[in-house]
């Protein structure tokens, strides 16, 4: 969530930091090589499953 935020401040570090990245916001489904490298990682089941429910059906148009 935090990275969507950092991509509206500054475009340019977030395109470098994430090359791949719109290419990754339309893939469904789980990367099997990200490991536990995400924001929710360390949140309870059903709190990840809000997350993820919240974010995956509300998108920002792209602009």
């Amino acid at each position: 969530m935090l990275n969507g935020l950092v991509f509206f401040a500054d475009f340019g570090s977030f395109e470098k930091q994430y090359p791949h990245w719109q290419q990754d916001i339309v893939k469904d489904g789980i990367d099997a090589n990200s490991g536990s490298n995400y924001a929710w990682a360390n949140l309870p089941p059903l709190a990840q499953a809000v997350g993820w429910l919240i974010t995956s059906h509300h998108r920002m148009p792209f602009l």
